[in-house]
């Protein structure tokens, strides 16, 4: 990170926490852009991440997860969820 940082002079900062506690406060500011990359994955909850980071997002929120590409083959996780938190639904994702 701070090789790249100094050498391409990138306005960047780094930030060490866990996805579920990044907030505006902690973070002194928004973002016009949230890049979110294969990480969905690797949460314990992912809506909480989700819900985590979203706020952050004053413009596009990108997320990004590499799904299989094998004919017939399902992914890790499927959202079956609502379209909106006050949904009643019994299970957001499923294996």
């Amino acid at each position: 990170f701070e090789f790249c940082r100094k050498l391409l002079k990138a306005p960047v900062e780094r930030c060490y926490s866990t996805v579920y506690d990044l907030t505006e406060d902690k973070l002194g500011r928004t973002f016009d852009l949230v890049f979110m990359g294969d990480i969905l994955l690797h949460t314990l909850n992912p809506l909480d991440a989700l819900a985590a980071v979203a706020p952050l997002c004053r413009g596009t929120l990108v997320l990004s997860q590499t799904l299989p590409n094998e004919p017939g083959e399902k992914p890790a996780m499927l959202y079956v969820g609502g379209d909106s938190p006050e949904s009643d639904e019994v299970s957001w994702w499923l294996p």
